[in-house]
């Protein structure tokens, strides 16, 4: 275009867009036959580009002016190509363009080309309308679109002519009318959110999708009416179909590779190819199961000859998938090699193996939490290069319940099915289940007063309230003993009499409610206890002189809804018998946390906090004092972090993404808190508003991708702090609704030091930047979302 112009130096055309609008005439002919005649606008974007001597506003003038009247001149542009792309089919085209005018304001629907491919509906209206898109362009080419919540997009055509790698619906998307049925001409991924609708508007009531298509509802998404034909075709015409019996989710249809249609009443990922849990060329669709989808409970399957790997969740199933199927021909890989950490489920999960299931980590069980199922069924298999067992466990207090029960190195030739009840007990049964019974301690496995944890542990449950010592108090039917912890339930009181515990108790939730020092002036604690008042429990402080003593490593954590029975009790250090820092509680509700650090310090906080006191993961109990680490459970009403100085604190075990509610990070001076993991591509997300406060140092360890951080974050580095990358990086601001990206990255490059650095991203995704190491300025959001890759 810019030699068919002769423009030379003068400018330079930056980008061209056709008008989305086709005007047709029709003229009738006496054959019966209809010529049309095709007429479309283009925009030719031309920006002026001066020489470095031309600053006077009468030079732009004269270089504007020469510009226009080359641009006059000509009346058109002989010999234009083009190619248009419609269905598959790409026509080459070669026509004549006339010159209508020069315009110097972009008019609606001339918006350029996308950068990023992703489409957000800002209002309702017809797909093809550009104005209904953030940014004023139609979807198109290879894209992904969102129809956000409360707009309703129609498309009434009877095909969709994009090929759309993923369609977000929030609000409402009515597809097919005045048409018998509508057509996805390429491979679609639809996924209807909660307050989402898919509204048939066709009047044969058939939807027609080619293989490696699928169509998922979430709770609280739906069709406007069941009865839609969900239909697979290819080029022989129209193949296999499924009938939606219901207009509500959960529900899953997957148009597989090989033609055939499997449908589910849940939330459902089908593994297609061998590879990663979280790659997303796994899964039918190209997208991977994510906490967002998943929050409501998601259902794996494996289809025959594919093998899939958890090596990538680092040990830890931290979404709430509620069964994983592997078929007859398939392979789930469970662990990651060299680990020994072995492989821990923190939902309720039934494992139904068809297939073979192999544990490919160096060492550690696998960890079910009750009411979880493992079955292998005729025909399948386990195998282990090492001997593995089952450990239930508690996912409120992470500790152990019963003795594990011991898999071996292979299950073959035969059934094996271990059911865990709602206490953590299990029952055994199938063909070769006995074997596997004779070598465990407990066939009937783990009642809900045993366990053990890595340091021993046992842990005891309440079933009445009564006394420390009354050994009908607990499950069973055994008093505590040892080194132990302790669970009690909402509803039941368990007294602690005298002046002092000498017992090792290392944990306690308290959901009910735990008194201590009837009688006494002063409770004293001989072990460092982790104490957790969750919502609905308190602690009842029964000493006369209001006085809780507690030696170093101890920690308190009251949760939103828990509480003292009072405020005043005083919660102080001892060490060998001489009472040490103190703190008075001056509020009886939580949240709030009292840490007793191995310095003899003492610190508080209004807020769940764990205490990184050291180096280690995100997700290791030995890094947080007490081994109070963060957890989905813990931090379901928000927790705070804070590493002190000399420690260092790793996400690695993260995957790139705090999946938690952590709502602050505080790095003490000393500290570091390395972000990332080192090799890793995919940068880091906080998919929760966070309050980052780093006064020592913070390292990015990933070797490429974004710090990510939703609306409502805050980045500070205080004087004194740094923050280092051996990558240049950028914090990328996003949309946790749809999970696009809002407005430009903001660089931080490899080092701030010397100096100050905020950010501070507004509700609206807004960011203001100030500090010394910093430019003080605000990166203002547009009217509508703004989609940047």
């Amino acid at each position: 275009v810019s030699n068919a112009l002769s423009l030379g130096t003068s400018g330079t055309v930056t980008s061209g867009s056709a008008q989305a609008g086709i005007k047709r005439r029709r003229r009738a002919l006496s054959s019966r036959r209809q010529k049309r005649t095709l007429q479309t606008n283009f925009l030719f974007i031309i920006k002026m580009a001066y020489s470095v001597g031309c600053v006077s506003s009468t030079c732009h003038l004269a270089h504007r002016t020469r510009l226009h009247t080359k641009l006059s001149s000509m009346t058109s542009i002989p010999n234009f190509s083009c190619t248009i792309v419609s269905g598959g089919v790409a026509l080459q085209l070669s026509f004549r363009l006339s010159l209508v005018g020069i315009i110097s304001t972009r008019p609606v629907g001339f918006a350029g080309e996308s950068k990023t491919f992703e489409f957000v509906a800002i209002k309702s209206g017809a797909f093809n309308d550009p104005t209904i898109w953030a940014d004023g362009i139609v979807p198109y080419g290879n894209c992904s679109v969102a129809i956000t919540a409360g707009f309703t997009v129609t498309l009434p055509r009877p095909a969709m002519e994009i090929r759309m790698r993923q369609c977000d619906v929030y609000g409402a998307l009515a597809l097919g009318s005045g048409s018998s049925t509508f057509t996805f001409n390429f491979p679609s991924n639809i996924m209807v959110r909660s307050g989402g609708m898919i509204e048939d508007q066709t009047s044969n009531k058939n939807f027609l999708f080619p293989s490696n298509s699928i169509m998922t509802i979430l709770s609280g998404g739906r069709f406007a009416a069941a009865g839609t034909i969900l239909q697979t075709y290819n080029s022989n015409g129209p193949g296999t179909s499924v009938t939606l019996r219901s207009a509500s989710g959960p529900f899953t249809c997957g148009m597989l590779p090989d033609g055939s249609v499997q449908s589910y009443n849940s939330v459902t990922f089908i593994a297609i190819q061998s590879g990663g849990f979280t790659s997303g060329g796994t899964f039918l669709g190209g997208v991977a199961p994510s906490s967002d989808v998943c929050s409501a409970g998601c259902a794996i399957r494996v289809a025959a000859g594919i093998m899939l790997s958890t090596a990538d969740l680092n040990g830890v199933m931290t979404l709430s998938i509620n069964s994983i199927y592997v078929s007859l021909g398939a392979t789930l890989q469970l662990g990651t090699p060299g680990s020994s950490s072995g492989f821990k489920f923190l939902s309720a999960i039934i494992l139904d193996i068809f297939g073979q299931m192999s544990f490919v980590a160096s060492d550690g069980n696998i960890m079910l939490p009750p009411n979880s199922n493992f079955d292998i069924a005729a025909g399948g298999a386990f195998h282990s290069s090492i001997s593995i067992s089952i450990q239930i466990f508690n996912p409120r207090t992470g500790l152990n319940i019963g003795s594990p029960q011991i898999l071996g190195t292979s299950i073959t030739d035969g059934t094996f099915t271990l059911s865990v009840g709602e206490s953590g007990s299990f029952q055994l049964n199938g063909t070769a289940a006995a074997a596997s019974a004779n070598s465990s301690s407990n066939s009937t496995g783990g009642g809900s007063g045993g366990g053990s944890t890595t340091s021993n542990s046992t842990t005891f449950v309440a079933i009445k309230s009564g006394d420390l010592t009354d050994a009908t108090v607990w499950s069973g039917g055994v008093a505590p003993y040892g080194k132990f912890s302790l669970s009690i339930p909402a509803g039941i009181t368990i007294t602690i009499s005298g002046a002092t515990l000498s017992l090792e108790m290392i944990r306690c939730d308290v959901s009910g409610t735990l008194a201590l020092g009837s009688g006494s002036d002063t409770f004293t604690f001989a072990f460092p206890p982790t104490i957790i008042v969750r919502s609905g429990g308190q602690l009842l402080d029964k000493t006369t002189k209001k006085v809780f003593m507690f030696p170093s490593s101890s920690i308190i954590a009251i949760l939103s809804g828990g509480g003292f029975a009072a405020a005043g009790t005083a919660l102080t250090i001892v060490k060998g018998g001489v009472a040490g820092a103190s703190f008075t509680v001056t509020s009886a509700s939580g949240p709030f946390t009292c840490g007793m650090l191995p310095d003899g310090s003492i610190q508080t906080y209004n807020s769940v906090t764990a205490i990184a006191i050291q180096s280690g993961g995100f997700t290791a109990t030995g890094t947080f004092l007490g081994g109070f680490a963060p957890s989905a459970d813990i931090c379901s009403g928000g927790c705070g972090i804070q590493v002190i100085s000399g420690v260092t604190l790793s996400t690695a075990d993260l995957n790139g993404v705090l999946n938690f509610q952590i709502i602050s990070i505080t790095v003490a001076s000393g500290a570091t808190f390395a972000l990332g993991t080192p090799g890793a591509s995919t940068g880091f997300k906080f998919t929760s508003a966070v309050k980052l406060s780093i006064s020592g140092h913070m390292s990015f360890v990933g070797s490429g991708g974004y710090i990510m951080l939703p609306p409502g974050s805050n980045f500070n580095i205080a004087a004194g702090g740094d923050f280092s990358s051996t990558i240049s990086v950028s914090i990328e601001i996003f949309d946790l609704l749809t999970g696009l990206a809002i407005g430009p990255l903001q660089t931080l490059g490899t080092l701030i030091s010397g100096g100050t650095f905020t950010l501070s991203v507004s509700a609206s995704g807004s960011v203001t930047i100030g500090g010394t190491g910093g430019v003080g300025s605000t990166t203002e959001m547009p009217s509508s979302p703004n989609v940047m890759g």
